[in-house]
């Protein structure tokens, strides 16, 4: 092979890389982007769709994986849309009903509470309680905000 060696991957895709290349893991992403060899459906520094769901900082870098849990979040909540407990005529939620009686902050952080309790105790450590925790505490700043 010369100066350079293939890593085949998929069987279908094959990655060409010089022998003397050190691969820095942490910023392999930005550093195929930055050097064009790889090239993404989109322009992760100028899509606005990836702005407004990831923030405008693309050069932020994330220690502890939060990007891909925020987006398993988004996922999760978007997916409860078609499972809400509503009345006969599927037009009240109980959240309407907490919001109506003022109560939306306080039953959401106590449902939070409900939901934390339970996570390892039901299901044993059941990710779907962190999820339904975590909707509730988004459920409970976005009424503070108004």
């Amino acid at each position: 092979m010369g100066t350079e060696w293939g890593i085949i991957m998929d069987l279908d895709y094959k990655l060409n890389i010089p022998d003397d290349t050190v691969i820095d893991w942490k910023g392999v992403r930005d550093d195929w982007v930055e050097n064009e060899l790889y090239k993404p459906e989109i322009d992760f520094k100028e899509d606005s769709e990836y702005k407004r769901m990831y923030g405008s900082d693309t050069n932020f870098k994330y220690n502890y994986s939060e990007l891909s849990t925020l987006t398993e979040i988004k996922e999760y909540i978007e997916s409860t849309y078609s499972e809400h407990y509503t009345n006969q005529n599927n037009e009240v939620q109980t959240l309407d009903v907490w919001k109506a009686r003022g109560s939306m902050t306080s039953s959401c952080i106590d449902t939070t509470i409900k939901y934390l309790m339970r996570y390892g105790r039901k299901d044993g450590k059941n990710k779907k309680d962190l999820l339904k925790a975590i909707h509730y505490l988004v459920l409970a700043l976005s009424n503070e905000r108004g």
